[in-house]
């Protein structure tokens, strides 16, 4: 069905009991295949079920989650609309830059962390929130408290500088699986990477502090059931296709 349409388009069909999301790459997408394929999760909180395209937001339904990431994973026409069709006009500019369409605003999503925290793990984990939400959660802390917030498609690390007050924002660098803050040293999970620039010398430039608690996590986990903790650590163990 994607391959008459021009790049950008994207589909949600249902297989093996979960929505997928397929989409033929856009240009300016960093994925470099013909097709992607992305698998929608389920998980079981506080005796209702919530869908999830990653770790950070979890929707009630599938219209919602669309609305939420269709920027960040550049979704940009629906099969069906007219703008999916590809003709020579378009097709001229298919090598061009576009900028997706702003994301509509969806209320009362709530932010869910579905890997089971512990202070080894995820307590630095943020989820989706601007430069300026971490540098008020930040402000007054310790220099070196540090979080770790997923914008805009990206992972970043936000953190106190030492002596000035100031902030510092870096991008997390995420390809092949495997994240960096540099080209020489990759890792293969955040919680790695977290780990290893917090025991560098304190002088190293990318030396990293006491993790900053995400105040939201810390309030939805004490609500948690003994059933839910079991699903989440079942789900974090689970090896997607």
């Amino acid at each position: 069905k994607l391959k008459p349409k021009r790049r950008g388009t994207f589909l949600v069909r249902f297989s093996k009991d979960r929505f997928v999301i397929s989409k033929k790459p856009h240009k300016n997408d960093p994925i470099r295949k013909e097709y992607d394929h992305l698998p929608v999760s389920t998980v079981t909180l506080t005796g209702e079920k919530w869908i999830y395209l990653e770790k950070g937001f979890a929707f009630k339904n599938i219209d919602d989650l669309i609305k939420h990431h269709r920027k960040s994973h550049k979704l940009y026409f629906p099969i069906n609309s007219p703008d999916s069709e590809l003709t020579e006009r378009n097709s001229m500019t298919e090598e061009i830059q576009t900028i997706a369409p702003e994301r509509r605003q969806t209320n009362n999503i709530p932010q869910i962390n579905v890997e089971e925290p512990n202070n080894s793990k995820d307590e630095f984990m943020h989820g989706d929130i601007s430069k300026e939400d971490a540098e008020e959660r930040l402000k007054d802390k310790a220099e070196g408290t540090f979080l770790v917030r997923h914008n805009n498609g990206t992972y970043k690390i936000s953190l106190v500088l030492p002596s000035s007050r100031n902030f510092k924002h870096s991008v997390i660098h995420h390809t092949d699986e495997k994240f960096s803050l540099t080209n020489q040293k990759k890792f293969e999970s955040l919680k790695d990477l977290v780990d290893n620039y917090m025991n560098v010398n304190p002088k190293n430039k990318w030396f990293l502090g006491k993790p900053l608690t995400d105040p939201n996590s810390e309030k939805f986990f004490k609500n948690r059931t003994d059933d839910d903790i079991k699903i989440e650590r079942d789900l974090s163990r689970r090896k997607e296709p």
